[in-house]
């Protein structure tokens, strides 16, 4: 196994790279997608995807991103992409290396309280409402991540103002400020029971995304 990563070892560092330059991630960010990656290979079933070159690359990128509890911009995520014409929705490779990863690469993080998402979304009447809306909390709010409660606020604050939670100005932008994607937040507004599922099926918030 390792002298089958060192035979990809430099496309790999290129590729890394690539992702760096793409999402200006800081330097510590790329060091720790370059010390995981042999492991990581050494990890994944041979033959499988997640040893594709691209997929690879793409993974242990994701990976150190999220150790380092950087916020996803999935258009951005996706624009930089080595793998192209593949929605977000269907990186499956995105969920399934865990499975696969030793524990020590599993590292801890924890990951910021529900203000500091608020805090980094751009301030008003949206964001004031959704901080009043996850104040008053309710079951489904208390066991959510504390990012994937911001989000589903914000989507719950639009329509307590009397917005569609998916047309018109206003959320994207401010989900987007704290690196959210609006499918992501309307999928967990719906599961927390804050909107109702659409009687019309919006492409780009109907399927399941990342976070």
């Amino acid at each position: 196994m390792t002298m089958a990563y060192d035979r990809v070892q430099a496309r790999v560092a290129d590729l890394l790279q690539h992702y760096a330059g793409k999402l200006r991630l800081p330097s510590h960010v790329v060091a720790h997608a370059g010390a995981i990656a042999r492991p990581a290979w050494d990890a994944f079933p041979p033959g499988s995807k997640l040893r594709g070159l691209e997929v690879f690359a793409e993974v242990i990128t994701f990976h150190a991103m999220k150790v380092a509890g950087l916020p996803l911009d999935q258009a951005a995520f996706r624009a930089a992409s080595v793998v192209s014409g593949v929605p977000m929705n269907r990186r499956r490779w995105l969920l399934e290396y865990q499975r696969y990863l030793p524990p020590a690469l599993r590292v801890a993080r924890r990951e910021p309280p529900v203000e500091a998402w608020f805090g980094r979304m751009p301030p008003g009447p949206l964001v004031d409402a959704a901080r009043a809306i996850s104040a008053a909390g309710g079951r489904q709010l208390a066991s959510m991540r504390p990012r994937t409660r911001a989000a589903a606020c914000i989507v719950a604050a639009r329509k307590q103002l009397g917005h569609d939670p998916l047309d018109g100005p206003g959320a994207s932008e401010t989900l987007e400020a704290a690196g959210i994607g609006l499918a992501t937040a309307y999928n967990a507004a719906v599961k927390a029971g804050l909107v109702a599922p659409p009687s019309r099926t919006p492409g780009h918030a109907n399927a399941a995304t990342i976070a």
